[in-house]
């Protein structure tokens, strides 16, 4: 479930789980925001395009979305045993089934 971060997602997710409860559905959600690089890696990363000591004059990022996933963390999420469907959610989310 992908959308823009300004989606409040945990809303979305606490109004969906009475539903999948009832049907008796075994749900595992997931946050994408787990698979992110740290913010330290991503002020390095993004540097560059900043302009330097004088913002105004930044540069267009060559980066993707792709480029702030840390590949270790998106191959750690997997779905638990038992499990009848895996949510994941958040920003970036669809770069899951990629």
């Amino acid at each position: 479930m992908d959308g823009y971060q300004g989606v409040f997602f945990e809303q979305l997710r606490y109004a969906l789980e009475p539903f999948f409860n009832s049907s008796g559905l075994r749900v595992q959600w997931t946050d994408f925001r787990l698979a992110y690089l740290l913010s330290e890696e991503i002020e390095t990363m993004t540097e560059p395009f900043l302009g330097g000591d004088d913002p105004l004059f930044g540069y267009k990022t060559t980066l993707t979305m792709a480029d702030f996933v840390d590949k270790e963390k998106l191959l750690k999420i997997k779905t638990a045993p038992g499990i009848d469907l895996h949510i994941i959610y958040g920003p970036g989310a669809a770069l899951y089934a990629e």
